[in-house]
């Protein structure tokens, strides 16, 4: 990178990377109820148990890296709790792994501090929903750059090997990451006006198999999200700053998102300071679409921690051109050191200062059981706290699972009108399929026995 030394390994991003890592896994040891217990990965944890191996959702199987622990102190008998902390943890593992490649093996430290940016700054839910591929995604696509990168890349077997599979990893981690793809591949070339054919070459057959593997090789969930964005993009294209999505982002400007608008002014400032207009144009177009698309394809404000992953890549449009002009002296700056000490921190106290939303789902699911006298509860929509962030698909998995740790043999479903006729004593009903007693892993939870009740009847 311009003024900076390939050579170049700064103790401080380094020892800021590992300081900022560990805070990280004592925070996911400390809410592993609420990253684990909770939404996605509470459904994870119930497929590992009760199926002894790690389901692909969506064909996105660079995804499951994150789950072999979980599934091996599953293979061998582990108590659940070591079980959630092993899954919890192998969140921060994954990443402080790439931390590591990029600022140790590749002695690329800007990456480095990219990618801890990117995975903090406008981050709050996304600790606790932290399941999204897009987050683990992004991580490779940096990953990628930076090897790409390097200045003495050997054209030999191995390296072939290892950019097929990172090639592949990020095909089918997550359709959006064309966008950052597009974006760093690209940033050189239209920087210095002169192709940087490695880069280009990579993102012309990325962006060429991306669009055969979405035309022809697409999955039910990806088939849906494209037919649900055409048909908001049809509604929506004409009254875009009327969506209710476009006020919750700016209202949650100084919430959760302060750091992106205010990269964003001093990453344009910055290229037309150095007089990369062109630069500046790039980053304001790319960046402008991606907002556009990430709104229309989400127009409400129904979950806002769905929502939040997607806003992740806006920070590696704003803060790659930031840090791609640090020179040796900048990098090792006091300035430098507590401007990003600094945001991190407030990133780690907004994460904390979260928490609380999750926890609120586990008080609620967990009174829920206590104060019904049947075992197995049923509801409905209209009787939720709509306070609590729900999305009641995942109330069985997440009332077992507490249920264990707190020693009560219950369970709460979601009405599900094609099951209507299986809510029986001898079944277990989930949104997505019924199962038989003998289908719970009686090693770590026991059927609820008895008959369905609906919420509140039989205090």
């Amino acid at each position: 990178m311009k003024g900076l030394n390939h050579n170049t390994f700064p103790g401080f991003v380094v020892g800021l990377g590992l300081v900022i890592y560990l805070v990280l896994i004592v925070l996911s040891i400390f809410y592993f109820k609420e990253r684990i217990g909770t939404l996605d990965n509470a459904f994870q944890t119930f497929l590992l148990i009760t199926e002894n191996n790690i389901t692909i959702m969506a064909d996105r199987w660079p995804a499951v890296i994150i789950r072999i622990v979980p599934w091996i102190l599953t293979t061998i008998g582990a108590p659940l709790i070591i079980i959630m902390i092993g899954f919890s943890i192998s969140y921060i593992l994954f990443q402080l792994t790439i931390f590591l490649l990029l600022a140790i093996t590749l002695r690329e430290p800007v990456l480095a501090v990219l990618q801890i940016l990117v995975l903090l700054l406008a981050c709050s839910d996304g600790f606790y929903w932290c399941n999204s591929e897009q987050i683990q995604g992004i991580s490779i696509v940096i990953l990628s750059f930076g090897f790409l990168r390097q200045s003495d890349l050997k054209i030999n077997f191995k390296n072939i090997i290892l950019m097929v599979f990172l090639f592949f990893a990020l095909l089918y981690y997550h359709p959006i990451l064309v966008f950052p793809i597009g974006y760093l591949f690209c940033y050189s070339t239209i920087e210095k006006l002169k192709p940087d054919l490695r880069m280009l070459g990579f993102a012309l057959v990325f962006v060429i198999a991306w669009y055969i593997k979405n035309q022809f090789f697409s999955n039910w969930y990806d088939i849906m999200k494209s037919d649900e964005f055409a048909d908001n993009l049809e509604l929506y294209v004409f009254n875009f700053w009327t969506l209710e999505s476009i006020s919750q982002f700016f209202g949650e400007t100084w919430t959760k998102y302060h750091f992106i608008i205010p990269g964003g002014i001093v990453c344009i400032f910055v290229q037309l300071a150095q007089k990369k207009f062109l630069s500046a144009l790039y980053t304001l177009f790319i960046a402008s679409l991606y907002f556009f698309i990430v709104i229309i394809a989400t127009p409400t404000i129904e979950y806002s921690f769905y929502t939040e992953s997607n806003f992740y890549i806006l920070i590696l449009f704003f803060y790659y051109p930031i840090l791609k002009h640090l020179n040796d002296h900048t990098l090792n700056s006091s300035t430098f050191k507590i401007t990003v000490t600094a945001i991190l921190l407030i990133s780690i106290g907004r994460i904390i200062s979260y928490s609380g939303n999750y926890q609120k789902r586990l008080d609620w699911i967990s009174s829920t059981m206590e104060e019904n006298q049947c075992n197995k509860i049923i509801v409905t929509e209209d009787l939720l706290d709509h306070e609590i962030r729900f999305q009641i698909w995942s109330l069985p998995y997440e009332s077992l699972i507490l249920g264990h740790q707190k020693g009560m043999n219950k369970s709460i479903h979601p009405l599900v009108n094609s099951f209507e006729d299986d809510y029986n004593e001898n079944l277990f009903v989930t949104s997505f399929k019924t199962h038989e007693p003998g289908e719970i892993n009686s090693a770590y939870f026991q059927f609820p026995e008895g008959p369905y009740c609906t919420l509140g009847e039989n205090r």
